[in-house]
């Protein structure tokens, strides 16, 4: 009964959520994607644009020194 084609976005979401253990403790990691694209390279431009434009821009990693990759390189470069 699982349907994987939208017919426009916000019709059908596939997530997925998974964990890696680590020394340090165990990190989460969780998933959502609309499932409406049309071709791959859509899917590919949509994807790249969320990592240029937010992922490295805006999103702070605790790895990072809480600072997002951006400014991580901008400042230890």
């Amino acid at each position: 009964n699982q349907i994987f084609k939208a017919t426009a976005p916000n019709k059908v979401w596939l997530g997925d959520m998974t964990y890696i253990p680590t020394k340090e403790g165990t990190l989460y990691l969780a998933v959502n994607n609309d499932a409406h694209f049309e071709t791959r390279a859509e899917a590919t431009q949509e994807i790249f644009k969320y990592i240029e434009t937010y992922y490295n821009t805006k999103r702070m990693h605790s790895a990072l020194d809480y600072k997002s990759p951006k400014d991580f390189e901008k400042y230890n470069s």
